[in-house]
């Protein structure tokens, strides 16, 4: 379904032509019928002769109401820039072609009204001159079609035009994020609160739970209208009456938004590209303040250049908003920046981010950030955000973005597959970030090699904290560094791939007497403390035992040789096979030790889940 819209300067006859096209008044308001031209927005809808349903926003053309003719033409798909004969290109026409181009969209014609009171002659200047003024615009190919709501004129043929053009407009795309800014907010008897927009970027159905933003107030989705039929579920670019239980009128307002509860999607805070009206004498200035309107919400904000005092007329630059309140947008969108008095128009822009980044600090690096993400598309958006955050997932990379969740992971696949992404499981990390970590990781262990060639390495939670990693992340990343054959894990401790502990000889010779006291009187010999006291400088020498296997410890400071373990173990197994069960105090006496030394060493057999304790009794494990 496709929106069109009307633009152009006023009393054109945009009023009257939709009518003529629609025989729908969209003046609706009583003051707009009083004073003959449309002073907020209006709607109709037409059918067109291959049966499809189009909504028509009509807009006003009358300078004061520019900011109600931007709420109109933000969710539009076709714009209708009316142009009347007898007076041609006026300034109002400049400005809201000016604001279409902002707001991004790239479809259209022309349509000369009231050619009935003007000569043919007449006619084929002022259309010279609307080409003339159309040059190096999106409209510089558009028909212009000659109109008269008086003679009916051009109607049938401006009617064949828009199902033409329509045809060639791609649908636009369901990002499963449904966005409906209110452009009118009323109330019916027996039916409550019921608000209208353009629905974007996703659909909404009957009975559906929504959240209304910037205000973070809930409610649900009563019933569905558009084009006053009742309808189930609405899709994107479709208009929509929404009526909503559980909220009052006096609760929500126009320029708010509704969405779904998952997607909280307010900022008063906007990094952006912005860009200047051409032939202006008002400049956008660092440090001033202006009337930021998006979709249709207005707010007043500080405009903070990154580069330069001003933005020179029709160039471009990146900026931070900072926002009087919060508004809810999305990255992509595109937002319109006026002089509140004089009330003028002086550029547009589009959303970069809406996290709150440092300005003052780092304006360089912010500046080089934004600048490589736009065009905001999938592949800049989700390298700039990798390389900001140093990894993310597709859930992160997909939550602010005017883009479907399916873009984004499709993309991050061929960019880890071209090597501009590491892929770490479900994430994604900037190869220079994860190269750093790799790279400092191997040289904290050469030195750790270097200095202690008998440890095996740093723990991995000293890893983990160094980086501040979460378990999940750590594992990827040392499974990355695996794969690469730079890292390798012992245990609980990380390694280079090619190192191997080592004593040195001062060592080994220690680590004899270490063996031989330990294997003197298995469950009657020294205990850890005991044998520190007996070799002084041993204590890294019997953590290498333990951590190459040669040496089990206990509770309590106990110790036996490997072999050992394996001959106590033995016994026992054999014994519980025989027995089916034994306490404590018989294992005690089968192996002739005290309750000093049984007790751990059945502890560490539960813990290995080699037995299993029953009140008293021991038990083998099935």
């Amino acid at each position: 379904m496709y929106v069109i819209g009307t633009a152009g300067h006023v009393d054109h006859g945009k009023s009257a032509l939709v009518k003529a096209l629609t025989g729908i008044d969209p003046d609706r308001l009583p003051e707009e019928k009083d004073r003959g031209m449309t002073i907020d927005l209006g709607f109709a809808w037409l059918t067109l002769p291959d049966g499809e349903e189009v909504g028509i926003v009509d807009v006003p053309g009358h300078e004061r109401f520019i900011r109600n003719m931007i709420a109109g033409v933000g969710g539009i798909d076709f714009v209708v820039l009316v142009i009347a004969a007898d007076d041609g290109w006026m300034p109002q026409t400049e400005e809201h072609l000016q604001i279409i181009n902002f707001l991004g969209v790239r479809h259209g014609l022309v349509v000369l009204t009231k050619i009935d009171l003007v000569r043919k002659e007449w006619l084929e200047l002022v259309e010279d001159d609307i080409k003339a003024k159309l040059e190096g615009t999106f409209l510089e190919n558009a028909p212009i079609v000659r109109t008269s709501v008086v003679t009916k004129e051009g109607l049938e043929k401006l009617t064949s035009e828009l199902e033409r053009s329509l045809k060639l407009i791609p649908p636009r795309p369901d990002l499963e994020k449904p966005r409906l800014y209110f452009d009118r907010v009323f109330t019916l008897a027996g039916r409550g609160t019921i608000v209208t927009g353009t629905l974007i970027d996703g659909h909404l159905e009957v009975g559906q739970g929504v959240l209304i933003l910037p205000k973070g107030r809930y409610a649900r989705i009563r019933s569905l209208q558009t084009h006053k039929k009742e309808i189930t579920g609405a899709v994107p670019g479709s208009r929509v009456a929404i009526n909503l239980s559980g909220i009052e009128k006096e609760q929500i307002s126009r320029g708010d938004m509704l969405t779904l509860p998952e997607f909280d999607l307010s900022s008063d805070f906007i990094c952006c590209r912005i860009e200047s009206v051409p032939n202006t004498r008002s400049l956008l200035s660092h440090g001033g303040n202006y009337l930021v309107l998006l979709g249709t919400s207005e707010v007043q904000g500080k405009l903070l250049l990154l580069e330069g005092k001003r933005v020179p007329p029709g160039e471009s630059g990146y900026a931070v908003l900072k926002l009087k309140h919060k508004i809810p947008c999305l990255i992509g969108d595109r937002f319109i920046i006026r002089l509140p008095s004089p009330a003028t128009t002086l550029g547009g822009g589009t959303v970069l981010a809406i996290e709150k980044q440092r300005y003052s600090r780092n304006r360089e690096n912010l500046l080089q950030w934004l600048s490589e993400r736009f065009p905001p598309d999938a592949e800049k958006l989700i390298v700039s955000e990798v390389k900001k955050r140093g990894v993310a997932s597709v859930k992160v990379l997909s939550k602010n973005a005017r883009l479907h969740h399916r873009e984004i992971a499709e993309t991050a696949t061929l960019l880890a597959e071209d090597g501009k992404l590491v892929r770490l499981g479900d994430l994604y990390g900037d190869p220079a970030h994860i190269d750093e970590i790799e790279r400092q990781t191997i040289d904290s262990l050469q030195k750790e090699h270097q200095e202690r060639p008998h440890l095996p390495g740093i723990k991995v939670a000293e890893f983990v904290s160094r980086y501040r990693l979460d378990a999940s992340l750590a594992e990827k990343l040392l499974s990355h560094f695996e794969s690469r054959g730079t890292i390798s894990r012992q245990g609980a401790f990380l390694k280079l791939s090619e190192f191997a502990p080592q004593l040195t000889e001062e060592q080994k010779e220690i680590a004899d007497k270490l063996l031989k006291s330990i294997a003197s009187s298995p469950l009657a010999n020294p205990t850890r403390e005991e044998l520190l006291k007996m070799y002084p400088g041993s204590f890294e020498v019997l953590k290498f035992l333990i951590a190459h296997g040669e040496v089990v410890e206990f509770r309590g400071g106990i110790l036996l040789t490997t072999k050992d373990f394996e001959e106590v173990k033995k016994t026992v197994l054999e014994h519980l096979r025989e027995k089916g069960k034994a306490t404590a105090g018989e294992l005690r006496k089968l192996l002739n030790t005290s309750r000093k030394y049984m007790i751990p060493v059945l502890e560490k057999l539960d813990e290995l889940k080699i037995t299993a304790r029953e009140g008293d009794y021991r038990r083998l494990r099935n």
